[in-house]
């Protein structure tokens, strides 16, 4: 091959492959990149921004432990920790604790068997509030599920720890409980 006929050769190749970078008049327009069609209708474009994107959804905590109700034990799962104490009930006993969001305040709490759960010693929930203001903390409420209606009830003897972030009550028979923020009872409480 001589090196005229390499040249144009190369001339034709190159000529190709620019032309075929082009757009093409019969070729399907996408969408816009920031963009999500929904329905397959024009007018259904919704512009998304990176700040809109949904988070992922949270990752559900749980533990169990067989607990000897004579030496009792303790267990902590995600934002709660539940001490039952010695002599709490006789025989063993499984006791779960899910926190299905952490983002929430809420531990779903199980006693196997069901027998159990009705302690000779009340046990202890702990939550932690870390993550919560000093202000947000003041206002902190334990409310638990009555198991008889499936309602949330304040629980009366639950006591606020501004210094460790934590409030905790007293239980003799476990249910699903959460921390929940109440309303401001004095101007303290409302400004911190």
């Amino acid at each position: 091959m001589t090196s005229q006929r390499r040249i144009g050769t190369l001339a034709i190749l190159a000529t190709l492959a620019i032309s075929g970078c082009g757009h093409s008049p019969t070729a399907p327009v996408p969408p816009p990149p920031s963009s999500l069609v929904s329905g397959g209708e024009e007018s259904a474009i919704q512009r998304v921004s990176p700040e809109e994107t949904p988070a992922p959804d949270p990752i559900p905590v749980q533990g169990s432990a067989t607990i000897h109700g004579k030496t009792g034990g303790t267990l902590a799962v995600g934002d709660f920790t539940l001490v039952i104490p010695p002599g709490a009930f006789r025989g063993n006993a499984t006791i779960t604790l899910r926190q299905s969001n952490p983002q929430l305040k809420r531990v779903e709490i199980e006693v196997e068997p069901a027998s159990k759960n009705d302690f000779l010693a009340s046990a202890t929930l702990t939550a932690d509030l870390s993550g919560w203001t000093r202000a947000e903390v003041r206002r902190a409420s334990l409310w638990c599920v009555d198991p008889a209606t499936g309602t949330f009830n304040p629980v009366s003897n639950a006591t606020v720890d501004l210094e460790q972030r934590q409030v905790r009550a007293s239980f003799a028979r476990l249910s699903t409980s959460e921390v929940k923020p109440s309303w401001p009872r004095t101007a303290a409480d409302a400004f911190g």
